[in-house]
Parts: C-alpha cells; sequence; structure tokens
C-alpha cells in the first residue's frame, strides 16, 4: 500500500451558517502544504454541532455536498466530513466520505451523544466500513463519527477515521435563557 497523506482541518464554526463554514473551509484548503489524499473536515462541519436538525439539514443533493465534490476534485483527495441530512422523513448526523471521481459513501452516526439529547433529535446508523479509494488504498476503512467509538477500538476493520466537534457552545446570543 502506498503512503497515505492525511489533513485534517479544524477552524472556528459560523453557528448555523452553512455557506460561511463552507468559504472558511475553502480558504483552509487552499492553504494545504503540498498533495494530500485525505482531508478530515470537523462533524457538523457546516452548522456547529446543532440538535435544530430540522431548521439545519439538508439533502443529499444539496449544496454542501456539491461543494464536497467540487472540493475533493479541485484537491485530487478524498474529503471526508459531517453534515445534518434530512432524507425520508429522518434527520441524521451523516459523514460523508467524497472521492476526486465525484463518487460518495457516507455513514450515519451510529451512536449518538445522550448528553446533549442527540438520540432525540437523529435517527442512528448502522457501522460503517468500505474501501477507501484513497492513495489507491484497497484496504477496508472503518468510517465513525465522535469520539465515544464503542467496538472501534477492537473493531477488525482498520484503518479508522473519527469526525468530531468539540463543542464550547452556540454563541451566547444564540443561548436560551
Amino acid at each position: 500500500m502506498p503512503d497515505l497523506t492525511v489533513s485534517f482541518i479544524q477552524t472556528e464554526l459560523h453557528w448555523h451558517d452553512a455557506a460561511a463554514n463552507r468559504a472558511a473551509f475553502e480558504l483552509q484548503l487552499a492553504q494545504l502544504a503540498g498533495p494530500t489524499d485525505l482531508i478530515v473536515l470537523p462533524e457538523m462541519f457546516t452548522t456547529g454541532f446543532s440538535m435544530e436538525a430540522a431548521a439545519q439539514a439538508e439533502t443529499m443533493d444539496g449544496s454542501t455536498v456539491a461543494w464536497l465534490r467540487e472540493q475533493a476534485a479541485a484537491h485530487n483527495a478524498v474529503l471526508a466530513g459531517s453534515v445534518i441530512i434530512r432524507e425520508n422523513g429522518h434527520y441524521y448526523n451523516r459523514l460523508l466520505w467524497v472521492r476526486p471521481d465525484g463518487s460518495l459513501r457516507s455513514y450515519d452516526k451510529r451512536h449518538l451523544f445522550t448528553l446533549a439529547g442527540e438520540q432525540h433529535v437523529y435517527t442512528p446508523g448502522r457501522p460503517g466500513w468500505w474501501r477507501s479509494g484513497a492513495a489507491g488504498a484497497s484496504a477496508r476503512w472503518c468510517a465513525t463519527t465522535c469520539a465515544f467509538p464503542s467496538g472501534a477500538a477492537t473493531s477488525p476493520w482498520r484503518p479508522t477515521t473519527w469526525c468530531c466537534t468539540w463543542p464550547t457552545g452556540p454563541p451566547s446570543a444564540a443561548r436560551p435563557g
């Protein structure tokens, strides 16, 4: 298997402003030094970690999926990050794995963050793994969202990618009370 170069991009998010977040990440992507095979963006990178799924959700044919495809092609790299997706009357915290050719795989977060009430808003998914397509790798890849990957440590699938956000909370103006 050839070497795999991974870039992680973490930046301040604009609360509930998908267009501003995509623009900010586009600037970050433009500053990458040298070629990379896989670019990992944070959990809910377009909105911040939000329980307001009805107001913030996109569809799989929405602006963010199109943007991910454009960026993957422009950087000749796989892009991975999670987005709030509305599908068949349900909301998902969906990790999108977009290849430079525009094809994509997805994983719906399985172990929802109960301390934030995520289980009351989002539908849990199933385990996600697939052949990566990054750097010509043919290994199976496990993708998961958040930092509580129950069972991932003993999973036979390697390597594993975690896409996480550790929020300090919404801006004070958006906080109730």
